[in-house]
């Protein structure tokens, strides 16, 4: 058990963690606890008196911890630490940071999943500042918001769909409003000939023959202020098609990782959590087949939870848990018993907000070696903990999954107060792409 009392009350005021900026890489990563200490002196002038000094010090000194403390949307910290009770809660910084741009456009209106969480932490983030997030869900709307636009004002753009937008008419608009178009890649979308299909997947985008990339999306492209890319797997499969100085690999607002290892007591019943959507891309078909094939192992009952709605009812020991929230999934865990975690894929992920959950459950999981779950949990290098399979050896895998299970039943363990902590808004990790797009940072008592 973990020492919660420690861990609501680290021991990091004032410090502030910066990313680094990888010019040649056009990569902006975590820096190796990169950090500024505030560090406050006084002393004494030969031409006044010592206690007036002294006085006065103490006096600048309270007004600074004042400003300091007043700030409170400063710089979120980005930390390579492993341990939530050395990540700063509710830290500030002595820095003073407005709002660079005061309205933000998106095109985007898809119902769900990663991207619209992408969006929505934008806002959540940035919206505190000040600056407005509008949304531009057809034509209609946009021509009757056009007095709005202002030269220099950002437009992110995700998808047609569900919009009556073209590619063209999109390039219209940054074009005669002169917008900073900002373009997040999820997916193989802007490779597709099909603007309807966004998670189409083209072998020939990984064959040795020139590919062409759809003409108006090309043009769209080419007008980027910035291309973001939430992974390198994901930079690299469009940097073999296109090269512009606009490409740039930025990890998602996410939370920070706790690195940990819990495996609750196991009884008689091995309990296997999915935490991903139950569809074809994300392997539901490979899923399936342990659940039919699966049913026990060193003499134990397995048994399947699925975080979800999907029917399962085929299956004996397979149950649907219904959906989840940021916030009570780890709880939800713990309640159900869930002793690690499946993560297989048909299609390669370009990030994986459900993966970050999964390794700050401090479950082990079973996961498909491709995209960026791959490359994420390379970066963990813990082979054992997290167990690789290329699908073909998918049963073998997990009998070893179950297997690490059996021989740490009852290792870690933390309370419900800790998990509310880990998810904390001060524990999110804020890239420093997104600060320098936004804010500005300006010294203390300067006008905006």
């Amino acid at each position: 058990m973990q020492n919660f009392a420690h861990m609501a009350h680290p021991q990091t005021l004032f410090s502030l963690h910066l990313y680094s900026y990888n010019k040649t890489g056009r990569s902006f990563y975590p820096s190796t606890e990169a950090s500024y200490q505030a560090e406050m002196f006084s002393g004494a002038s030969m031409k006044h008196s010592l206690s007036l000094v002294l006085a006065l010090s103490v006096m600048a000194a309270l007004a600074v911890i004042v400003l300091v403390a007043g700030t409170r949307y400063a710089l979120h910290s980005s930390t390579t630490k492993t341990d939530p009770m050395e990540m700063p809660l509710g830290m500030v910084a002595p820095i003073v940071l407005a709002p660079r741009v005061q309205q933000v456009f998106y095109i985007s209106e898809t119902p769900c999943g990663g991207s619209l969480k992408y969006i929505q932490d934008l806002i959540a983030h940035y919206g505190v500042y000040g600056i407005q997030f509008l949304r531009l869900p057809n034509k209609a709307a946009t021509e009757a918001a056009a007095y709005q636009f202002r030269k220099g004002d950002i437009l992110f753009f995700q998808y047609l769909l569900n919009t009556d937008f073209t590619f063209t008419d999109v390039r219209d608009l940054v074009l005669r409003y002169e917008l900073c178009l900002v373009i997040p890649i999820h997916d193989k979308y802007f490779l597709n000939d099909n603007p309807e299909a966004d998670y189409v997947y083209h072998a020939s985008l990984h064959a040795a023959e020139a590919f062409k990339i759809p003409s108006d999306k090309w043009t769209l492209l080419q007008l980027a202020t910035h291309i973001v890319f939430p992974s390198q797997f994901i930079h690299d499969i469009f940097r073999a098609h296109m090269k512009l100085p606009s490409m740039v690999v930025v990890p998602h607002i996410d939370q920070g990782l706790w690195r940990h290892l819990i495996v609750p007591p196991i009884n008689q019943t091995f309990h296997i959590g999915v935490i991903t959507s139950p569809t074809y891309y994300k392997g539901l078909d490979i899923m399936e087949v342990l659940f039919a094939k699966v049913s026990e192992h060193l003499g134990k009952k397995v048994e399947f939870f699925l975080y979800s709605h999907y029917d399962g009812s085929r299956f004996p020991g397979v149950f649907a848990r219904g959906g989840y929230t940021e916030n009570d999934i780890y709880t939800r865990l713990d309640q159900d018993g869930i002793h690690g975690l499946l993560f297989l894929n048909r299609y390669p992920e370009t990030h994986s907000y459900a993966l970050t959950k999964g390794i700050n459950s401090g479950r082990p999981l079973l996961y498909t070696r491709m995209g960026a779950v791959a490359e994420r949990l390379a970066q963990e290098n813990d082979a054992q903990k997290f167990i690789a399979t290329d699908n073909t050896d998918v049963a073998e895998k997990f009998q070893v999954l179950l297997d690490f299970i059996q021989a740490h039943g009852g290792q870690g363990g933390v309370d419900a107060r800790f998990w509310s902590s880990l998810t904390d808004s001060s524990l999110v990790v804020l890239p420093q792409f997104y600060q320098e797009l936004f804010l500005s940072h300006q010294g203390q008592g300067e006008s905006a």
